[in-house]
């Protein structure tokens, strides 16, 4: 959805209908985040020596703002590291 809106939302910005600035910073982000898990944006062939099989994986967009996905990886690791290495134990 999104991904199919986000040159009417540059458009409107553009034109004063949102009275929003969008830093560079944030579309740069924004755009990131919307090529996450497309295989033509880059991807690593996986496969089992077992089986044979192979998969295609979507690189992830590494984001730190927009992305569901990586927020939540970037969170747990943040968690984990609070809890193993900086936070005193009871």
């Amino acid at each position: 959805m999104v991904r199919d809106n986000v040159e009417t939302l540059y458009g409107a910005i553009d034109d004063g209908a949102i009275a929003v600035r969008m830093p560079k910073h944030a579309k740069k982000e924004l755009e990131a985040c919307l090529d996450f898990g497309l295989l033509c944006r880059g991807f690593a062939r996986l496969r089992c020596e077992r089986c044979e099989e192979s998969r295609l994986v979507a690189f992830r967009c590494k984001g730190r703002g927009f992305c569901p996905s990586c927020l939540g990886r970037r969170m747990c690791a943040t968690a984990a590291n609070l809890i193993e290495d900086v936070l005193p134990e009871r």
